[in-house]
């Protein structure tokens, strides 16, 4: 991402041409179409503490770091200007580094865009006036979006809806002796359906008969034979199987189809608990990817030993139905910051 923003703005291209070739590389990366963009500085989180006052935020743990000066104990503390800066610097001491960087950068914009909408400030003319100064000196936009325009925009949306999340990765390289962050490019395509959901075209499938689905499978989760056992389950569970093969480490099994093969894609989605159906145009046939997460094909429970009996088991009575617990609910994609009193690491 920063080598396309460099790119971008060589040659003449400016802080234009590099958010140009910044956002083309993101639509590329992520198959999203973006509208605008709001570009903020280090020194943007500073100014925007001092239009809007000290800000809060909660740590599960305390946080000393001499090198971005951050020096914060477990629980909620009050942060000034030098202290917001501070903490959205820091980089060293935290687990995964720049990613928990970002982390920290995500948290202070949810909570400083909160308080931005809040009564107290867009009732007050004096702050309101402070804050457009402030943001007009440390946030860019694109050309068809204002400050006035983006503060009207968020003050009707739910923040606490707002979700901030961190691409699929694979490792941190280096490269020419520069760290990286590498993507998980075969992840990334489950990891954004997560969040947009799946096309309506799949929703709306039923699932065809296995007999008439053919299925290939890669294997991305390293597993020696994982591709084999998989093509195996399907063969006995009627499906058409292709020859297995390997693919690029990834950490998300996913069912990758053509358009047009939503009812067979399904087919084998109900057979793969976990695995996320994506539309694909680089696959000719429905293709079954395993990865490191370690779904794969469901096998039947193996038959009870010593001849036991095949009857049926009695229907659970209704004290013990109630005693099973609830299932989980799904995870949703990132972590909601808006909400008052949310912590981070």
């Amino acid at each position: 991402m920063n080598s396309a923003f460099f790119d971008g703005a060589a040659d003449g291209g400016g802080d234009a041409g590099g958010m140009k070739l910044l956002i083309q590389t993101i639509e590329n990366t992520s198959g999203l179409t973006i509208d605008h963009f709001v570009r903020v500085s280090l020194l943007g989180f500073y100014q925007l503490v001092k239009a809007l006052g000290p800000i809060d935020v909660c740590l599960n743990q305390a946080a000393h770091d001499t090198n971005s000066g951050v020096d914060l104990p477990a629980g909620r503390s009050t942060l000034n200007a030098s202290q917001a800066l501070s903490f959205v610097r820091q980089r060293d001491g935290l687990p995964r580094g720049d990613l928990d960087r970002e982390v920290r950068q995500q948290y202070f914009l949810s909570q400083e865009a909160r308080e931005a909408l809040s009564a107290r400030t867009l009732l007050n003319p004096v702050k309101v006036a402070d804050l457009l100064h402030g943001v007009g000196d440390a946030v860019q936009v694109d050309d068809t979006l204002s400050i006035p325009d983006l503060v009207s925009t968020f003050s009707h949306i739910d923040l606490s809806a707002i979700r901030s999340t961190t691409i699929p990765t694979a490792g941190t390289p280096t490269i020419d002796g520069y760290a990286t962050v590498a993507v998980d490019f075969a992840a990334m395509p489950a990891f954004i359906q997560d969040i947009v959901g799946p096309p309506a075209a799949y929703t709306a499938a039923s699932a065809a008969d296995p007999s008439t689905v053919h299925v290939s499978v890669l294997n991305g989760a390293g597993t020696p034979g994982g591709a084999t056992t998989a093509s195996n389950a399907l063969t006995a569970k009627g499906f058409v199987v292709g020859a297995p093969g390997d693919a690029p480490s990834t950490s998300t099994t996913v069912i990758e189809y053509p358009a047009g093969a939503e009812a067979q894609a399904k087919a084998v989605a109900a057979v793969v608990p976990g695995a996320t159906p994506v539309m694909s145009t680089t696959v000719s046939g429905v293709t079954l990817v395993l990865g490191t997460d370690g779904h794969t094909v469901s096998t039947p429970a193996p038959a009870p030993a010593g001849g036991a009996s095949s009857a049926p088991a009695a229907a659970p009575s209704a004290a013990s139905h109630a005693a099973e617990p609830a299932p989980a609910p799904s995870k949703p994609v990132g972590d909601a910051y808006g909400a008052k009193g949310t912590c981070i690491n």
